[in-house]
């Protein structure tokens, strides 16, 4: 082999090294956890303030707003949290409430839809969803966030009993959980109060077989709890270069 030749393999060989040494296997946890109103607790004041950031700094939604705190006549005794936790600090969550009770479909937002009467018995209805795009800014893989809470709450809601769960989401929420592989229907779309656009309630059926979709979008890259014990916890591991 002749000097140039045994220098270039040399060179290449070094580059690779290199290469294959920076690369360093990130693992880290995503925890979603069940708390209820009554739990009050520095987590569920830290999830008002990130709601309080999302829905009203972000998307200037007309809510009430104490303190730095967002929150409203259904955050009370029949309010239960979905919350994803990362490094101890809040990245996702939603609401959830039960049919029968008093909740945001056939209270706030009736006049929205024409005959809003909805089924209750073994139903629930989630609101206030949101991941806080800061805290989640850095994570790699960061649009399978979304995916874990929808398999989360389909998780609660077949730990519960419940057939299906009712929200009420604006046309860009609408895609997101249609592409997201969880099937479900639309129920009624309605005109969004001040607002020239659409809104629409949601049934979304939590069911192991609409949740297996889900599950099969979900790589490698993520190792998952036992679903039913509480909190879920999902291993996501990334690639750093």
């Amino acid at each position: 082999m002749n000097y140039a030749r045994k220098n270039y393999l040399t060179s290449r060989f070094t580059a690779c090294s290199r290469r294959c040494s920076s690369q360093i296997m990130e693992y880290f946890m995503i925890e979603f956890h069940i708390v209820s109103y009554n739990e009050r607790s520095v987590r569920i004041n830290d999830l008002f303030k990130l709601r309080k950031i999302t829905f009203k700094d972000r998307l200037n939604w007309d809510v009430i707003c104490i303190n730095d705190f967002e929150c409203d006549e259904y955050d009370n005794e029949n309010a239960t949290y979905l919350i994803g936790v990362k490094d101890n600090s809040i990245i996702c969550s939603n609401r959830f409430i039960p049919m029968s009770k008093p909740n945001m479909i056939e209270n706030t937002f009736s006049l929205c839809f024409d005959d809003i009467s909805m089924p209750i018995k073994n139903q629930i209805e989630s609101s206030r969803f949101f991941v806080d795009k800061k805290r989640v800014s850095k994570i790699k893989n960061k649009d399978l966030i979304c995916t874990l809470h929808f398999i989360a709450m389909m998780s609660y809601g077949i730990m519960h009993s419940y057939r299906g769960i009712y929200t009420l989401v604006s046309h860009p929420m609408l895609k997101i959980l249609q592409r997201s592989g969880w099937k479900i229907d639309v129920i009624k779309k309605g005109k969004a109060p001040d607002k020239d656009e659409y809104i629409y309630i949601v049934f979304m059926p939590t069911t192991e077989l609409h949740k297996q979709p889900l599950i099969e979008r979900i790589d490698e890259r993520i190792q998952m709890s036992d679903l039913y014990k509480w909190p879920l916890s999902f291993k996501l591991t990334t690639m750093e270069h």
